[in-house]
């Protein structure tokens, strides 16, 4: 009867079964060096046939292998693990490990080329991704979900080290607790730290600003643009911070130029309605009074009187019509008055001169302006206006100027035909979308204040000019509304 107990042949072939089916090389060699076992898979990796291989020394097979690890395993019986090129296929990598047994040693090996070259794939894309990010000028770092930096760029790395922001500890530093700064030093820090901790807790999925850091008298202004994204299942933030202090120089330069020309215009403008007072104005008034006493001289001769009262005719319109222009070029009342009521007496003249009914809304704060601005949203007005009555075909327009939440907001709103309609209804061609040169003169205005200019065109008709400023809390104390005094549109 069998026993219980699996025969050793039977045991045996068991084993073999395994081994042959393993997805590992498996040798075994004796105390001699000679192989005594072998697997289909090493066999395979040999491409030699059994008999080939059983029974022949370790080196008559492996011919350029080393024996130190067999050796260790064999006469000191230490295990070894390594992942080296194979001597006897160069083009091969195997991960190899050396047992000890008691008659002599068990070695398992494994190709693993197609990893390796994964892993150097890997490798390399990595190192071409740090040398391209660390090629930049702008400051890159990446984030984890808690604001640790867990990667950075070269330029961060330099502008952290120049500024202070380097950790002295081995642990990388929160890039959030880096913006607990003086507010002289980094007065938009706070911001920063609202943006990105949005980011963190998946509250918007990216961000753009830009701002100011202040360091030993220099200004340097950074552009922030900040991205979630997530890998293996966790959410990661990539910050960049480039440099556009040169931009934002250019354009403080820009700003000036523009203001001085403004004023250059705006001077000019004073000098040439002041010479058309002084001077234009007193010669039409001499030949009016000269023509009175002709027609003392003419009164018996009525075609000459009646020629004398249409010159008189023609100089009065000529007056009114001087004393127009002297006003539009340079409202002598808004210094005096200030820019509501000026503003009041240009609208009411605009729609007595127009026909076009013109409400005016005008907030209190208003008069809290800087007088340079306040002249700026005059003419702003004046063009906006002309606007309306050259290309809008207008019946109604009404204009509101505020001050809501740091910001000066006008809006010149008509009934009329719309930006880019003909008469007829028809699409316009394509260069009458502006509402012509008038809307770059604004957009230039607003330009010298950083300010901004919109224009919507209604689908049912009318067009809605809105021109925006910021104010500086300095120059206007006081001066916001509140949020129901907010210009619609």
């Amino acid at each position: 009867m069998r026993s219980g107990k699996v025969k050793a042949d039977e045991f045996g072939a068991c084993i073999g079964f395994i081994l042959d089916n393993l997805d590992t090389c498996y040798l075994k060699v004796d105390r001699n060096y000679v192989i005594v076992e072998a697997n289909s898979r090493a066999l395979s990796w040999l491409r030699l046939r059994r008999e080939e291989v059983i029974g022949r020394g370790y080196k008559t097979v492996f011919r350029r292998s080393p024996l130190k690890m067999l050796e260790n395993a064999i006469e000191a019986t230490i295990f070894t693990d390594h992942e080296l090129r194979s001597y006897d296929r160069p083009d091969r990598w195997v991960d190899l490990h050396t047992y000890p047994v008691h008659d002599g040693a068990i070695v398992f090996f494994k190709d693993i080329s197609a990893q390796k070259s994964l892993e150097q794939d890997a490798s390399w894309t990595r190192v071409l991704l740090e040398r391209t990010l660390d090629a930049l000028s702008a400051h890159v770092v990446v984030l984890d979900k808690t604001g640790t930096i867990v990667a950075s760029n070269l330029a961060w790395r330099r502008f952290a080290e120049t500024h202070g922001l380097a950790s002295s500890s081995d642990q990388s530093p929160n890039y959030l607790a880096l913006y607990a700064l003086p507010v002289e030093r980094s007065p938009d820090a706070a911001r920063i730290v609202e943006v990105l901790s949005d980011l963190l807790a998946a509250r918007r999925r990216a961000a753009r600003l830009i701002h100011a850091w202040h360091c030993e008298g220099k200004s340097l202004w950074f552009q922030l643009s900040a991205a979630s994204f997530e890998s293996e299942g966790e959410t990661y933030l990539v910050v960049v911070n480039e440099d556009v202090t040169a931009v934002k120089e250019a354009q403080h330069v820009l700003g000036e130029a523009a203001e001085h020309v403004s004023l250059l215009k705006d001077e000019e403008r004073r000098r040439i309605a002041e010479e058309l007072h002084d001077s234009t104005a007193q010669h039409l008034v001499a030949a009016g009074l000269n023509l009175m006493g002709l027609k003392t001289r003419v009164a018996a001769d009525q075609a000459s009187v009646d020629l004398v009262q249409d010159i008189d005719a023609s100089l009065e319109v000529a007056m009114k019509e001087l004393r127009t222009i002297t006003y539009l070029l340079h409202p002598p009342d808004l210094e005096k008055d200030g820019l509501r009521s000026t503003l009041a007496t240009y609208v009411h003249g605009f729609d007595k001169r127009t026909g076009v009914k013109t409400r005016l809304r005008v907030s209190p704060a208003v008069g809290l302006l800087p007088a340079t601005l306040q002249r700026a949203f005059f003419l702003i007005v004046q063009e906006g206006l002309a606007e309306v009555h050259r290309h809008a075909s207008a019946s109604r327009v009404a204009i509101d100027l505020r001050c809501v939440q740091g910001r000066v907001h006008l809006l010149v709103q008509d009934d009329g035909r719309g930006i880019g309609r003909a008469s007829s209804g028809k699409r316009a061609p394509e260069r009458q979308l502006s509402r012509g040169a008038g809307s770059a003169s604004i957009r230039a205005r607003l330009r010298q204040f950083g300010g901004e200019l919109r224009i919507v065109s209604s689908p049912g008709g009318g067009t809605t000019l809105h021109a925006m400023v910021p104010i500086h809390a300095v120059s206007v104390t006081g001066a916001s509304g509140s949020a129901d005094d907010a210009p619609r549109g």
